[in-house]
């Protein structure tokens, strides 16, 4: 090989990590657009929850506080915990979902980038 084909195969290859960088750059960028959706999503759905939780416990309350017997403060109790184990069940299974949604959705734009950056790269 002769010196300018030698620059001519370094310029190329150049290019090539270039534009593999930039594909990898825009990833990043849609990627942190997305968690930043995702964080959003995930914050108003944690209100949410404690406000539901908030208004358990103030139920319970009233229902403790508005209690005649004996039996009244034992049926209060053991409807207040059933209705807050199935509330945090179903609560836990959506934290769960939005953050398996959270680590797919950002992952999942810088994973393509740098796939069609390497593709790119060994054509």
């Amino acid at each position: 090989m002769n010196e300018e084909s030698m620059t001519r195969v370094a310029r190329e290859n150049f290019d090539k990590t270039l534009a593999t960088g930039a594909e990898t750059v825009r990833g990043i960028q849609e990627g942190v657009t997305s968690a930043l959706e995702n964080v959003r999503d995930l914050n108003v759905r944690l209100i949410d929850m404690a406000q539901a939780n908030s208004d358990a416990a103030f139920d319970f309350a009233r229902e403790v506080a508005e209690a005649k017997a004996p039996s009244d403060l034992v049926q209060a109790w053991t409807t207040h915990a059933t209705k807050q184990f199935d509330m945090l069940t179903k609560q836990a299974g959506e934290v769960t979902t939005l953050g398996q949604r959270f680590a797919s959705t950002s992952s999942e734009p810088v994973t393509r980038r740098v796939a069609q950056g390497s593709k790119r790269q060994q054509v």
